[in-house]
């Protein structure tokens, strides 16, 4: 028996690991794009917080959902390790770390999430002046909310590379998506590169997220999914 062993089968495990990206991807995209993106303008920081002032409950509800795809990147971190461990078990402990210490970064930046709630109380008494300090102090938590964002992307970056290697190598999911997973480590990694350096080249470096890491994310969800694993033993 193996000293990993787990009383689920392969397909099982394979399909488990689907659903939960399933989560993260459906979480991340409501949390960023109709959260997020609809009330933070960094730019202007009093529409900012007047903005999740007059939507409290969809603020916190984005908070909420960030907060279940943290968990969930836990949890898929661990049976992502127990399906394909097999294949190189170095790699496979490196790119479970990796991804761990992605969702630790992720988890205590939610605390810059947070933050502008801790902020309302005293905004809706203050005078104008205290205002502006107050919404300043609003946007810097953002700002590095997103530059925390950007920091745990270079850990998932590492762990695609991982990951994708075990998938082209266990010869139980596809190679096409091994590869895929890790050309969207190549497109986080030069969205972080970028962002950090030359980022008025942002816009485009996000392209290059949009269009590789969320279909070969999707993508990979979606087989995971519907199809589980092959049929083999390593």
């Amino acid at each position: 028996m193996s000293e990993y062993q787990i009383n689920l089968s392969q397909t099982a495990l394979a399909r488990i690991t689907g659903v939960l990206y399933l989560i993260i991807i459906i979480c991340g995209l409501l949390s960023g794009m109709a959260v997020r993106a609809e009330l933070i303008n960094i730019q202007n920081p009093l529409e900012t917080i007047q903005n999740i002032i007059h939507n409290e409950m969809l603020f916190r509800v984005g908070f909420l959902l960030d907060l279940i795809m943290v968990i969930s990147d836990v949890l898929i971190a661990l049976t992502f390790f127990f399906l394909l461990y097999k294949v190189n078990k170095i790699i496979a402990i490196t790119a479970t770390i990796f991804r761990l210490v992605q969702a630790t970064i992720l988890g205590i930046n939610l605390l810059n999430l947070f933050s502008p709630l801790l902020y309302l109380d005293s905004f809706t008494i203050a005078n104008f002046n205290q205002q502006q300090q107050i919404a300043s102090a609003v946007a810097h938590d953002l700002l590095a909310f997103e530059y925390g964002y950007l920091i745990s992307g270079v850990f998932f970056a590492i762990n695609c590379f991982g990951m994708g290697y075990l998938i082209i190598k266990s010869q139980i999911i596809s190679k096409f998506w091994g590869y895929s997973i890790g050309v969207a480590g190549s497109a986080y990694l030069i969205n972080c590169i970028i962002n950090f350096t030359i980022p008025f080249y942002s816009e485009y470096s996000q392209i290059l997220v949009l269009i590789f890491a969320v279909f070969a994310e999707l993508g990979l969800c979606l087989y995971l999914i519907t199809k589980g694993t092959k049929k083999t033993t390593f």
